[in-house]
């Protein structure tokens, strides 16, 4: 067994975490300091698209949050349909790379970015305005059901899948090319990616699927996979000569 303690426990508090909510309401120095920091991000991209509404959503906005969770702002700007396409391609490029250089937190939670056109779809059981300070979808108290013993087998073998990547990108053990060992770790993150999209869909946030993309993140697995894919690329286009 790889993982540390995987219970239930690790996936329902019983209550919103008590670091940035008090009766139900985001404390108010939280709610300013996350406005601050959306606000701050858009005016780094230098759009013109007005923003509708910031989000607090994920594990941090429902009652399944633990010490490690993450604070998932979501900023939903106006973007004609003519735009969106190219316009969120260049964004979700600069959301990237604020989230990778940027190591912002509060009360010892990640900050994290996130942009989408208003009026997509989202699915979360937690939903917070920053800018209305209000509920958009109120997280309901349930016990939580999921197979354990499923989501300990899938994290082991996806494990398992990323230290053969790392041993073969230093040691080429099986005389794979460092691009071809990028493309497999690309698969394999593309995967476990559309594994959660898919599960959050049909399950929710206790779904399979999202259960295992939180503890491999959790436990920092989904960093050694993405750092498998940025020194392949390194290694691929390095030269001696």
């Amino acid at each position: 067994m790889q993982i540390n303690d995987v219970e239930e426990r690790d996936f329902w508090a019983g209550e919103l975490n008590p670091k940035f909510w008090k009766n139900g309401k985001l404390l108010p120095d939280v709610r300013s300091r996350l406005l601050s920091i959306a606000l701050d991000f858009y005016n780094s991209l230098g759009v013109e698209y007005p923003v509708t509404d910031i989000w607090l959503m994920g594990s941090n906005a429902n009652f399944n949050w633990s010490d490690v969770s993450d604070l998932d702002v979501h900023l939903f700007l106006d973007i004609p349909l003519e735009d969106q396409e190219n316009v969120m391609r260049w964004i979700n490029d600069e959301r990237f790379l604020w989230n990778m250089h940027h190591d912002v937190s509060l009360k010892g939670h990640k900050v994290e970015m996130y942009v989408q056109v208003s009026g997509t779809s989202t699915f979360s059981a937690g939903i917070y305005s920053l800018v209305s300070d209000e509920w958009v979808v109120k997280p309901k108290k349930a016990i939580p059901h999921f197979d354990l013993q499923e989501v300990t087998i899938k994290v082991d073998q996806l494990i398992s899948d990323i230290t053969l990547l790392e041993e073969e990108l230093e040691s080429s053990k099986y005389g794979l090319p460092a691009k071809e060992v990028g493309d497999r770790a690309k698969f394999l993150r593309n995967h476990i990616m559309n594994m959660r999209k898919d599960s959050l869909l049909h399950g929710g946030e206790f779904a399979v699927g999202n259960l295992v993309y939180k503890v491999l993140r959790r436990e920092g697995w989904m960093d050694r996979l993405y750092n498998v894919i940025y020194k392949a690329y390194d290694k691929t286009w390095s030269s001696n000569e």
